[in-house]
């Protein structure tokens, strides 16, 4: 585990350095603090006031599904996480003079005055933010339009608790029972059919593709991924630049140590921390109100931080702790050099000392 992350350390503030300008600065400040601090937000009364004026431009930083799904009568929706990474490739239609006004999921979300900021930047002098975003609007029945079919109802941001919570609550159950009690008939034979070895070679293939494929475009695009981490509010400031440029390298290592079979224990334990605290944050960021992306397996449009995520991080660790469980799996590097197997389980060790007792 130590060694992993040690490796990622190395990789990755190595590259971040060779990229230059193109990486994250370590250590300075966000030079994006200053603006924020230009950005002026409004407040329902003001928004209301606006609209029945009729002079601003209300748009919606939202993704493109949640802007149909329902948005304030009249605005324009500039889906902040489809521009983030390039926006010098995009030109927006709307006279450099007019008065705008952004607004995202709630209070808590912070992509409005991401894309406030890209539009200062391009010259637009008149911008503010509604910090109480659509959810405020729509709970307080204001003029909204609804996108799609005309029955289509508005989509409440907190809809999928619904369905999601409950699910999220079966596992929990189900990975104490799996776990607290192991003897139990249908539990021993889950345990036997999924420690299989070939079952290990299929979680092992599985699970460190998905991390592989999941680090690449988070080390390909460092920047974006930083803003994706620091819309969490989950971390120090400071703590953040470190934490993007090591951790895709930790998932992009740990994932192909466990394709090979190399300590693939220590590195299924290491993928298991990491969808752990994945599902806090995800957590978190669902309690607080935060629209945020993802993040996930790609910084361009990898979908929101919903409640769904958590269930299938869930099913994730649990597909790692069968690796944790189990003895030995097929086409392992670790089975053929002797030196990389350092993952004997408790039971292989007390075999082994059991079989060596009785030699003697």
């Amino acid at each position: 585990m130590i060694a992993v992350i040690m490796l990622a350390s190395i990789f990755g503030l190595t590259l971040n350095e060779l990229r230059g300008a193109g990486g994250i600065p370590l250590y300075s400040p966000d030079k994006n603090n200053t603006l924020v601090d230009m950005v002026e937000e409004i407040y329902l009364d003001q928004a209301i006031e606006a609209f029945e004026q009729g002079t601003p431009l209300f748009i919606d930083a939202r993704p493109v599904e949640e802007y149909y799904a329902g948005h304030i009568d009249g605005a324009i929706n500039i889906p902040y996480l489809k521009i983030k990474q390039n926006p010098g490739l995009y030109k927006f239609d709307i006279p450099i003079d007019r008065s705008l006004i952004i607004y995202c999921g709630s209070t808590e979300c912070d992509v409005s005055k991401s894309l406030a900021i890209i539009l200062i930047k391009k010259g637009y002098k008149d911008v503010t933010v509604f910090s109480g975003g659509w959810t405020e609007w729509f709970e307080h029945g204001f003029p909204m339009v609804q996108g799609g079919s005309d029955d289509s109802p508005a989509e409440s941001p907190g809809i999928k608790v619904i369905f999601e919570i409950p699910g999220i609550v079966f596992l929990l159950i189900f990975l104490t029972i799996y776990t607290v009690f192991p003897k139990f008939p249908i539990i021993a034979g889950l345990r036997r059919f999924l420690t299989h070895p070939f079952c290990l070679l299929v979680l092992r293939v599985i699970m460190g593709s998905l991390f592989v494929y999941a680090s690449i475009d988070k080390i390909i695009n460092p920047k974006a991924f930083f803003e994706i981490v620091t819309n969490y509010h989950s971390l120090p400031h400071a703590a953040i630049p470190i934490f993007s440029v090591i951790l895709p390298w930790i998932e992009c290592l740990a994932g192909s140590f466990l394709i090979l079979g190399i300590f693939s224990k220590n590195n299924s334990l290491v993928l298991v921390l990491l969808l752990s605290l994945f599902a806090i944050a995800i957590f978190a960021a669902n309690l607080r109100g935060i629209n945020t992306a993802c993040g996930c397996f790609t910084t361009s449009n990898g979908g929101k931080a919903d409640w769904g995520l958590i269930l299938r991080d869930l099913l994730l660790i649990f597909a790692g702790i069968q690796i944790l469980l189990g003895r030995y799996s097929y086409l392992a590097l670790e089975n053929v050099v002797g030196f990389l197997n350092f993952n004997t389980t408790i039971s292989d060790r007390k075999n082994s000392n059991s079989v060596s007792d009785s030699d003697n």
